[in-house]
């Protein structure tokens, strides 16, 4: 059995509607182009940065305000000190 090809009218038809198509979904998806998503990331991000820095001062300034934390902050920086200075040792 032999297939037909379609008329010229049918598949100037075809066409027009595959091109509706295609039209309506790139309307209808309004996706932003990559510069933007980049740019709205990046903004994202900086805001959280920048919150995320504003709790490290706020927690910061309540450890200085209590000198007991203080020190034992500062007690045990300085045993991770020598700890770090001890491997430093071994690997030279």
């Amino acid at each position: 059995m032999a297939i037909r090809k379609a008329s010229n009218k049918a598949r100037s038809a075809s066409k027009t509607k595959t091109k509706a198509k295609a039209k309506a979904s790139s309307s209808d998806l309004a996706v932003p182009s990559n510069g933007a998503m980049d740019r709205k990331l990046r903004a994202e991000q900086a805001r959280w940065q920048a919150e995320e820095d504003l709790r490290t001062l706020r927690r910061a300034e309540e450890i200085r305000q209590q000198p007991q934390r203080l020190k034992q902050a500062s007690k045990l920086a300085d045993q991770e000190v020598r700890a770090l200075q001890a491997i430093q040792r071994k690997v030279r």
